[in-house]
C-alpha cells in the first residue's frame, strides 16, 4: 500500500516489489520472534532497513527455498534504484502510513479523530473504538448478507471445487466469509474494548453451554450517535415513522423480528443488527439510501467477480494446448532455461509434443479436465441453496452474538 501511494503521489519507487517486502516480513518474523515489533512504525522501519542491507549485499534469499536469490538477476544500477526507494520510503514512512490509514479506513478515522484537538482519555478512546466497531458491524452485515449479489461469483468459484472433495471445509469457508460472522466478530471486539459500566444494562459475558460464548449485544447500539444513525439510515426520522407504523399493525402482519419501540435499545438492535429488516425499512422509508446500498452491492459484486473467477473452460484449455503445439518449443526452452544444452532442449521439446498430442487425442483431455474441475451440474439452479444459512431467531428476540471455539 505504501508503495502504491508513493507512485500515486509521483514518488519514485523504481523496481520495488511487494514480494520483496513479504519476503522480508517472513524472514524477520522467523528470526526475531517477539523481537522489536512494539509498534507499526518500528516494524516498518525494521523491514525497510533489513531490505536495504540485503540489496546492498546483493543477496535476498527466497523464504521457501533459501538457495534461490530473488534479486540475483538485478543489475547493480537496479539494486541501487531500489535502495534509493527504500530510503525514501523510510524517510517519509509516517505520512505514508497515515495516508494508508486514511485510504483504507477513512470513515473509521473520522470517528476516532473528530472533535477536540487534545488527546482523548483512555475511556473516551475505548468508547469511540466501540462505537466504530458497532457501526462497522452494521455495515458489514448488510454488505455481506446471504442474499447479497456478490455471492453469485463465490458460489461458482467455490462450490464446484469443494462440494465433493471437502464439504465441511466448504461450510466453514462460507460461514467465515459471511456477514453474520463478520458482525459477530466486530461486536465481540466492541465488547472487549468498552467497559460494561459505560453501557446501559451492560452485563458480563457468560458461557452457559460448553464452548459457546453468548452475550447480549443490545447495549452496544447505545454507543451510536445521531451522526452514525444518519450515515447508516440516511433518514432516521423517516425510518422511525415507518417503524412506529409497523408496530401499530397486528403482530402477524409485521415484518419478522420487529417487537420493540425504535427509541429503546432493544428496538434499535432489532433494526440495525438484522440486515434484511434494515434494508426493507430503507426501501420503504428512505428510497435514496436504498439506492445507495444498491450501488454498494454492485461494486462489491464486481470486486468479487474479479477475485472469484470460474475455472477456465474446456475449450479454452484445448485451444491453449494447440497454440503451444504450434509454437517454437526449442526456442522457448532455450530462452527460459539457458543452462539447458542443445540435445536436452530437443529431447525435452519432443517429449512435451508427444505428451500434449496424446492428451489432445480422443477424450483424454475432457476426462482430465473433468477430474480437475469436478464441475457440479446445476441444471435446476440450486447453487444458491446448496449451503444452508439460517439467520432467523426462533424465539422472536434479537439474536445474541454467539461464537464457537473462541
Amino acid at each position: 500500500m505504501m508503495e502504491k501511494l508513493s507512485k500515486e503521489n509521483r514518488v519514485a519507487t523504481d523496481g520495488l516489489k511487494s514480494y520483496f517486502v513479504k519476503t522480508a516480513g517472513l524472514w524477520l518474523a522467523q528470526d526475531t520472534p517477539g523481537g522489536p515489533w512494539s509498534s507499526i512504525t518500528e516494524s516498518v522501519h525494521l523491514i525497510l532497513g533489513w531490505l536495504e542491507q540485503r540489496f546492498t549485499d546483493g543477496w535476498l534469499p527466497c523464504y521457501f527455498h533459501p538457495g534461490i536469490n530473488v534479486v540475483g538477476e538485478l543489475t547493480q544500477d537496479q539494486r541501487q534504484a531500489i535502495i534509493g526507494s527504500l530510503r525514501l520510503m523510510r524517510e517519509h514512512s509516517t505520512p505514508l502510513m497515515m495516508a494508508c490509514c486514511e485510504k483504507r479506513w477513512g470513515p473509521t478515522l473520522d470517528i476516532l479523530l473528530e472533535g477536540r484537538a487534545e488527546p482523548l482519555s483512555e475511556r473516551q478512546l475505548r468508547l469511540r473504538l466501540g462505537r466504530t466497531l458497532v457501526r462497522l458491524a452494521v455495515y458489514d452485515a448488510i454488505r455481506f448478507r446471504s442474499t447479497a449479489p456478490c455471492w453469485q461469483s463465490w458460489w461458482k468459484w467455490t462450490i464446484p471445487s469443494l462440494a465433493r472433495a471437502a464439504p465441511h471445509l466448504l461450510q466453514w469457508f462460507r460461514y467465515m466469509t459471511s456477514g453474520t460472522h463478520r458482525q459477530q466478530c466486530l461486536l465481540l471486539m466492541a465488547w472487549s474494548v468498552v467497559d460494561p459500566a459505560d453501557l446501559v444494562g451492560g452485563s458480563p459475558i457468560t458461557s452457559p453451554v460448553g464452548d459457546v460464548v453468548t452475550m447480549d449485544v443490545t447495549p452496544l447500539t447505545e454507543l451510536l450517535t445521531s451522526s452514525d444513525m444518519q450515515y447508516l439510515l440516511g433518514g432516521p426520522a423517516a425510518v422511525a415513522a415507518w417503524w412506529a407504523w409497523q408496530l401499530r399493525r397486528p403482530p402477524a402482519e409485521r415484518p419478522a423480528g420487529l417487537t420493540a419501540e425504535l427509541d429503546t435499545p432493544r428496538g434499535r438492535a432489532e433494526l440495525l443488527l438484522r440486515p434484511e429488516l434494515l434494508l426493507r425499512a430503507l426501501g420503504e422509508a428512505v428510497p435514496a439510501k436504498s439506492d445507495w446500498w444498491q450501488v454498494v452491492d454492485r461494486k462489491e459484486k464486481e470486486h468479487w467477480a474479479w477475485n472469484f473467477r470460474p475455472p477456465p473452460t474446456y475449450q479454452w484449455c484445448r485451444e491453449m494446448l494447440e497454440q503451444h503445439l504450434s509454437c517454437d518449443l526449442e526456442y522457448n526452452l532455450s530462452e527460459e532455461i539457458p543452462e539447458m544444452d542443445g540435445p536436452t532442449v530437443v529431447a525435452t521439446a519432443d517429449l512435451w509434443r508427444r505428451r500434449t498430442q496424446q492428451l489432445l487425442a480422443g477424450d483424454r483431455l475432457r476426462t482430465a479436465y473433468d477430474a480437475v474441475v469436478s464441475q457440479w451440474p446445476d441444471r435446476w439452479r440450486l447453487l444458491p441453496y446448496y449451503l444452508k444459512v439460517d439467520e432467523t431467531d426462533t424465539r422472536g428476540k434479537t439474536r445474541a452474538c454467539s461464537l464457537t471455539h473462541i
